[in-house]
């Protein structure tokens, strides 16, 4: 029976393996190991290096502020609704209501 060998032991076998060019079967007929259990060793070497480290991660609240809304104006003329924000330039506004009452 064959020596059972380490995961540190296959690490390095499969290493020289993939270095080698050789085929799983060629490489193993060569160390005394099957190709199999070489091919094996290395699907689970790859594995476990494929595992992603896990970062510590701190959730933090912060308060979220609603909206402010500036105030408007609701202006009826002519039986249209004009809604009006602050800070509307005047004399836009001035035209405006001039086009809807219909003077110039």
């Amino acid at each position: 029976m064959a020596a059972r060998r380490s995961a540190t032991e296959w690490r390095s076998l499969v290493s020289a393996w993939q270095r080698s060019g050789l085929n799983a079967t060629e490489f193993g007929r060569k160390h005394g190991v099957s190709g199999q259990r070489l091919a094996w060793w290395r699907w689970r070497l790859s594995a476990e290096s494929a595992v992603p480290a896990i970062a510590p991660v701190e959730l933090v609240a912060t308060p979220v502020a609603a909206p402010a809304t500036a105030p408007s104006v609701e202006i009826h003329v002519a039986g249209r609704v004009l809604i009006v924000p602050a800070g509307f330039d005047e004399h836009a506004l001035r035209r405006v209501l001039a086009l809807l009452e219909g003077t110039p």
